[in-house]
């Protein structure tokens, strides 16, 4: 079973989305998997990473994952989107 985000990054994850729509794209969300979403257009494929920075200490909630690894890991897609959100208390 898919680990699902908090209702913080639900809400980051749709946003992205629905910025992305806006500008014609066809989205799939992925809904707790990894990638968060894929997109595409004009035969080109993209992947959506929403991550949710530690209110603390500024950090990614996978403190062992960079973005640079995020972007090897998705190397198969063209593009790689990685967005950050700011965790509430």
């Amino acid at each position: 079973m898919a680990r699902r985000g908090s209702l913080q990054h639900e809400i980051a994850v749709i946003d992205e989305i629905q910025k992305l729509m806006n500008d014609g794209w066809r989205v799939v969300n992925l809904k707790g998997l990894s990638p968060d979403a894929i997109a595409a257009k004009n035969g080109k494929l993209i992947a959506i990473e929403v991550l949710g920075l530690d209110y603390r200490k500024g950090r990614g909630w996978h403190r062992n994952w960079t973005y640079k690894s995020k972007k090897e890991m998705y190397s198969m897609f063209d593009e790689v989107i990685i967005k950050t959100f700011r965790r509430k208390k």
